[in-house]
């Protein structure tokens, strides 16, 4: 038997060890957190996953900066589109300097448009911000659009001309001139559109820069019977008075209703917007080759506005009119009803909304809102896939998106019932097609 004195002993001594045990214990715990906020400084340190908001004091001065400059009248607007209009080239010419580092490059995609490409590139030469590149991408024009930009390039060094030698269409050509840019920001023009007032590059690049965005979107308007009449209306019912960053980026561009799920608002046009360079190469990668270099000439708008959401980190709405948009030209390369171009080899040319719905089946994921998100889209679009002139090419597209979205566990009994519906007509109309061709 041990005595008391024993006991008291080793209770001690038991006593210490488990006290030691604590404090070792305490002190990995510390060291532990202590790598962890290490390895998350690092890794910031190398690629930050977000950028650091905007603090309050400069986001206040954005809102001063906009208030102040917003009240841009529609006789000054419509002065300077009257004066873009002029088919003379600017008097007296002004002393342009190319710039290896510029602020801003400007993108113009035209295609037989010699008509009328003065407007948009009158327009960029009359910013007040000089320090700009200008890449005009000539798809393949058959009257003398080159010709006519080549008059421009005498005055102006910024203008690099692009030309293919055969019809790439639409996304083509804004991927090559976006590959080509220098500028920090890079905006989109249609060779048919215009800036819609001088000061409008300067006003989203200031806000661009003070508060580190990633992409500005103004306002774009068409002028008809003597009125301006808002074409990109892209937040109905969302009121963007903040700048938004991720997760909330993304879900800001969609509206959860009871019907169908998700209704799709955010903006379909890659025009009226200044975008950072490395975040639109960033979206070209997301994207991929597989439809930057196809032939594809509608809705390829859509497909980069998604890459875009998709991996920008932060977004501002500008409430200002900045972008003309020349409704009731012709705005597609190639007449929709041909099958073939002869300028392209006879490829066969995909049709954009079926593009559009493959490429958000393969790249947006299978997460619930991604699947409604796309069965919204292909909604929207079906009346679209009972056109006439669907080829076997087009009709393998749409079957595979179709029963992909029809096996899709996030969606209701309902929605797949409609679906199958939408099949079922389509099914039914290549049947009557391959019956008349017998």
């Amino acid at each position: 038997m041990l005595s008391k004195i024993e006991k008291t002993k080793r209770k001690i001594i038991i006593e210490s060890i488990e006290i030691d045990k604590n404090v070792i214990s305490f002190f990995k715990i510390i060291f532990f957190l202590y790598l962890i906020h290490y390895d998350i400084s690092v890794f910031n340190k190398i690629k930050p996953k977000f950028p650091q908001k905007v603090p309050n004091e400069i986001f206040q001065e954005i809102i001063s900066f906009v208030k102040e400059h917003k009240n841009i009248s529609l006789e000054e607007i419509d002065k300077f589109r009257q004066y873009n209009c002029d088919k003379k080239f600017i008097e007296p010419f002004p002393k342009f300097e190319k710039s290896e580092n510029p602020l801003i490059t400007v993108i113009i995609t035209t295609h037989n448009q010699a008509h009328i490409i003065h407007k948009s590139l009158k327009s960029v030469q009359n910013q007040s911000v000089k320090n700009i590149e200008i890449i005009i991408v000539d798809d393949c024009s058959r009257d003398n659009t080159t010709e006519t930009i080549n008059e421009y390039q005498k005055e102006d060094p910024r203008i690099v001309l692009l030309t293919h030698d055969m019809n790439e269409g639409s996304i083509k050509s804004r991927t090559d001139g976006v590959r080509l840019a220098k500028g920090k920001y890079i905006t989109i023009i249609d060779g048919d559109d215009a800036l819609a007032h001088k000061d409008i590059l300067n006003h989203s690049l200031y806000i661009a820069q003070k508060g580190d965005i990633d992409v500005i979107e103004f306002k774009a308007a068409s002028f008809k019977k003597r009125k301006y009449r808002t074409v990109v209306n892209s937040y109905p019912k969302i009121n963007l008075t903040n700048i938004i960053y991720p997760p909330e980026l993304r879900k800001k561009f969609f509206i959860i209703t009871k019907n169908e799920g998700i209704r799709a608002v955010q903006s379909r046009c890659i025009y009226a917007k200044l975008i950072r360079n490395e975040v639109f190469k960033e979206a070209l990668e997301f994207i991929g080759k597989k439809y930057t270099d196809d032939f594809i000439t509608n809705y390829e708008d859509v497909i980069m506005a998604v890459a875009i959401h998709q991996v920008s980190n932060s977004y501002y709405y500008m409430k200002e009119l900045g972008y003309y948009y020349a409704r009731g030209q012709p705005r597609s390369h190639i007449k929709l009803k041909e099958k073939k171009c002869k300028a392209n080899k006879g490829k066969i040319k995909d049709m954009g909304h079926i593009k559009l719905l493959h490429f958000l089946i393969e790249r947006m994921g299978d997460d619930e809102f991604s699947r409604k998100m796309i069965y919204h889209e292909i909604i929207s679009i079906h009346h679209y896939l009972n056109l006439v002139y669907f080829t076997n090419h087009h009709y393998k597209y749409v079957y595979e998106v179709l029963d992909t979205m029809i096996e899709c566990p996030y969606l209701s009994d309902k929605q797949k019932k409609r679906l199958s519906g939408i099949k079922a007509k389509i099914e039914k109309k290549q049947r009557k097609k391959s019956k008349k061709k017998f």
